[in-house]
């Protein structure tokens, strides 16, 4: 004969179906539940090691970036502008005392500058 077990609810469980299984019924039923539940929680588990890993990497560049100033695009197109004048030509003054603009060297070509000469001396998040 085998065992059934019975509660007064109506004969219904929420988690394990009807209150009228056998123990056996029951384990299984359990072991299901339990089973799917560990695997949602092993599932969660990885995804927060994998979460923690990537926040781990990001702090560190998030708080340099907390310390750098502030981008200014007209700081910077100044920044750029004056370099490139730089580069293409040199300051004379005239008699006159105004600035006049020459090419900086007859074996360049006029309004050419390499990218290289514009970035140089600048941090990786300065020229990107």
């Amino acid at each position: 004969a085998t065992a059934r077990f019975e509660d007064n609810d109506r004969g219904y469980d929420d988690d394990f179906g009807t209150s009228q299984q056998t123990f056996e019924e029951l384990c299984q039923a359990h072991l299901r539940k339990f089973s799917k539940t560990a695997e949602v929680y092993a599932a969660e588990t990885q995804l927060t090691k994998r979460v923690g890993i990537w926040q781990a990497g990001l702090a560190p560049i998030l708080e340099e970036q907390e310390h750098r100033a502030e981008f200014d695009i007209h700081s910077c197109g100044r920044q750029i502008l004056q370099t490139l004048e730089d580069n293409l030509l040199t300051r004379k003054r005239t008699s006159t005392g105004q600035k006049k603009l020459e090419k900086s060297s007859p074996n360049k070509a006029p309004n050419v500058v390499n990218f290289e000469a514009i970035s140089n001396g600048l941090e990786d998040y300065e020229v990107c």
